[in-house]
């Protein structure tokens, strides 16, 4: 009564009826005045009410409802003539329409985590039949870390929580600082790493093994369009971890997503992975949901990348078949690059770049992709090697276990395109 009574702004339209039953209600008190809550509802007569709304300046324009006292009654719907019957059967269930994933266009999950999410199915383990310059370690620390998809999340959980020792000096209550001398930080990431590590139901002596892996993971100069950029350098407020999206789709189709890797033929993952793509059965209505592990601002250039954490085991078998050495040897950008296309990644880092677009387009002011979209980071956990063995003569070069992209604007414009179309 009070919202209804206090919103209009022109014309204010009260349907009320003398009937039993009305002493207390809110309604008769508006009208009356705040006296007439105790009253019966045979005192609400014509005059009192033409007197209360006069005292109050309130005009009434018209009565809508005539004098007569009635009594309370339930509504009931009429009885119906027409006789109950089945309406068309439907032929079959549409299931184009609905929530999918890049993990769900890629093949038919039956978790419905893995289906709603988005998650990556466990890549399981791969051997290299080539082997990168022998100046990258054949072992790294992360080698014999498990695998699957409960170690994988174990991985993914630590990142997005350990501090990466960035410089945050004009906030000094956040973690991630750089005045953390290093036994804080040390004892930050252990306590991270020793609850994730109980949390998957893994050994808890894993934990130096993680350690050492992580300090490899964030100062790894990423190469490329980032140069020296290290993961460590990265403040809290230039990166963003499990950025969640869900877009709109139109309706989206195996032969529009090639269409839209047909866009921008010079840049990566054209050619022989737009074939690979073309056995997909994409038809998809509804929503696009998955979320992104990174992204990230280039603090020199102020371009937004997404980045992807992969836990994909690559190295040498022993000769019982069991997986052996494993190190950023095998992770060399031939390796990577197999992988990317073996499980589709290149579509998964592009549907990342157009929710990234879109982010950006909706927050950013003034944004412009030329200027401000950069691209996409796959960081290869077991192979990152650390800033040991990187050559500061090429600062752009790209080392192993991470392939850096920038990102192919007219592919990924055709993409947001092909996602908010309708039927065509």
């Amino acid at each position: 009564a009070y919202v209804a009574m206090t919103r209009a702004r022109s014309q204010l339209m009260v349907v009320w009826v003398r009937s039993t039953g009305q002493e207390g209600a809110p309604l008769p008190c508006w009208l009356f005045g705040a006296d007439a809550i105790h009253d019966s509802v045979d005192q609400f007569s014509d005059d009192r009410l033409d007197l209360a709304l006069s005292e109050r300046g309130v005009s009434l324009l018209r009565r809508v409802l005539p004098d007569p006292l009635l009594p309370s009654q339930r509504w009931r719907s009429l009885p119906s003539e027409q006789p109950l019957g089945l309406g068309e059967t439907p032929g079959r269930i549409d299931r184009s329409w609905g929530r999918a994933s890049y993990s769900a266009w890629i093949s038919a999950p039956v978790d419905p985590v893995v289906h709603e999410q988005g998650r990556d199915p466990d890549p399981g383990a791969e051997e290299c039949s080539l082997t990168g310059p022998e100046l990258w370690p054949d072992q790294g620390p992360l080698a014999d870390f498990p695998r699957g998809a409960v170690a994988g999340d174990c991985l993914h959980r630590i990142l997005e929580q350990i501090p990466f020792q960035a410089a945050d000096a004009d906030d000094p209550s956040l973690l991630d600082r750089s005045k953390l001398d290093r036994s804080e930080l040390d004892s930050l990431r252990e306590a991270v790493i020793d609850a994730e590590l109980r949390r998957a139901g893994l050994d808890c002596n894993l934990q130096s093994m993680v350690m050492e892996g992580l300090e490899c993971v964030l100062n790894t100069p990423l190469g490329g369009p980032l140069e020296q950029l290290q993961l460590r350098q990265l403040g809290l407020k230039q990166r963003i971890h499990e950025l969640s999206f869900d877009l709109p789709v139109g309706h989206v189709r195996t032969k529009d997503l090639v269409q839209a890797f047909r866009r921008s033929p010079t840049a990566r993952f054209g050619g022989r992975y737009i074939d690979h793509l073309a056995t997909l059965g994409v038809n998809s209505r509804g929503f696009l949901t998955g979320s992104i592990d990174l992204v990230f601002c280039d603090p020199h250039q102020s371009r937004w990348w997404v980045l992807d954490w992969k836990s994909n085991w690559i190295g040498e078998r022993r000769s019982e078949g069991s997986p052996g050495r494993c190190g950023p040897r095998h992770y060399h950008q031939d390796a990577m690059q197999e992988q990317m296309i073996h499980h589709h990644y290149p579509l998964q880092a592009h549907l990342y770049l157009v929710a990234l677009h879109r982010h950006l387009r909706w927050r950013l002011p003034d944004y412009n992709p030329e200027q401000h979209l950069g691209g996409y980071v796959y960081a290869f956990l077991r192979g990152m090697p650390g800033d040991q063995l990187v050559s500061l003569e090429d600062s752009a070069s790209v080392g192993p276990g991470r392939l850096v992209e920038p990102a192919p604007l007219e592919r990924v414009l055709a993409l947001d395109r092909a996602l908010s179309e309708v039927d065509r």
